[in-house]
């Protein structure tokens, strides 16, 4: 911090945030979730798809490691040595900590350095259920704010009114429309080659390569993003350039800053998510919720299958050896313990981002990331 310059703590906010952990936690508890803890300490950098992450050498053990960028992995582990025990929910309200900041698209830097990560499993089938829950944390914590004078601020009354309003269900596919209404997403995604039916590693892996060679796939993806412009610093990975980076890119830069919401978008491809279930090899049976432009949380129906996740790891290794950044690395460790989880237990999860919550909340976070400086005043910026 430059000299003689100092930032004010704003207590409310501060106090607030708190005060919404603490009612996440108590919904959650109510709902017959255990809370557990798992490692931040990490052997390999994984549970996000893109960016980087802060590793420290650990001379005890003599190897390298990595600051928890997502707690996904060990948390599944956990469920998995806990089945037989009687707990089949559990979360975890973890500390992260990820080097997202891109200079020239402030939108992948959307997080500061460390933030809260709220994330749950439960033993499940349908991931919408989660929606419900999250709705009723939400009502929980916005009552006790109201109850303490936490939201006496009007940005924070209309965050808190906006936030407890009826959710808009919006279809991913259509929302890529609104650039240009020729572009057909779900057209292009049918798959060519059908594999049998009830074979989900032999879907996901043929449904994975054929989206990966189809050159009629990526062009029109690149020209959606051609559209957007920022392009050309944008994606300066791979040979050619990879489908769903595009529109990825596309979705971020001109969709989700005008997603007043709370909207919940659905219907995104398989490749958005590399840990989710599958049904039709099209689709990841995922949800995210966006508020103001900013994605406070997703709920999806996690893959559980160890020889499909190993093929979905595959080709994301096949991917980064062409030159794109994507994670996670393949972790043998959750491999062999994902092994041991019964198929005919099906199992959801939500991960719900605590600091952009509090900042939508609050009315104090931009569809950029900035604002969430304000309630961490440990990483304000020096002027």
């Amino acid at each position: 911090m430059a000299a003689g310059k100092t930032n004010t703590v704003e207590s409310g906010l501060v106090l607030g945030r708190m005060a919404l952990i603490n009612a996440a936690r108590q919904s959650l508890s109510a709902a017959g979730y255990a809370e557990v803890q798992t490692p931040i300490l990490h052997r390999k950098l994984s549970g996000f798809e893109k960016g980087s992450g802060f590793s420290t050498f650990s001379a005890s053990l003599g190897e390298r490691l990595w600051l928890r960028a997502a707690p996904e992995l060990y948390l599944k582990r956990m469920l998995v040595g806990l089945q037989g025990q009687g707990v089949n929910k559990l979360f975890e309200m973890a500390l992260c900590v990820r080097d997202e900041f891109d200079e020239t698209n402030p939108r992948e830097g959307f997080d500061r350095p460390e933030f809260t990560l709220l994330e749950l499993y439960a033993v499940e089938k349908d991931p919408a259920s989660l929606e419900k829950l999250l709705r009723k944390t939400i009502d929980l914590a916005v009552k006790q704010l109201e109850k303490r004078r936490l939201l006496k601020s009007p940005e924070a009354k209309a965050g808190a009114k906006s936030l407890r309003a009826p959710w808009e269900r919006k279809r991913y596919s259509d929302l890529l429309k609104t650039i240009d209404p020729k572009f057909d997403l779900e057209l292009l995604l049918q798959p060519k080659v059908k594999p049998a039916k009830g074979d989900r590693v032999a879907l996901h892996a043929a449904a994975l390569e054929s989206r990966a060679n189809d050159a009629a796939l990526r062009d029109a993806s690149a020209a959606l993003a051609y559209k957007t412009g920022g392009l050309e610093a944008k994606l300066r990975t791979g040979p050619q350039g990879y489908w769903y980076d595009y529109i990825d890119h596309a979705f971020r830069t001109k969709v989700a800053p005008k997603l007043a919401g709370p909207v919940v978008v659905y219907d995104t491809p398989l490749e958005s998510s590399p840990l989710a279930e599958s049904e039709d090899g099209i689709h990841a049976q995922k949800w995210d919720l966006y508020h103001n432009g900013v994605r406070i949380a997703l709920g999806q129906r996690e893959l559980m299958d160890a020889n499909a996740q190993t093929v979905r790891f595959k080709h994301l290794d096949t991917l980064r050896r062409l030159g794109y950044g994507l994670l996670p690395e393949p972790d043998e460790a959750f491999l062999d313990e994902l092994k041991k989880w019964p198929q005919t237990k099906p199992v959801i999860g939500m991960g719900l981002y605590m600091d952009r919550l509090a900042g939508s909340l609050f009315g104090i976070v931009a569809p950029d990331g900035s604002g969430q400086e304000r309630i961490l005043p440990n990483l304000f910026k020096s002027r």
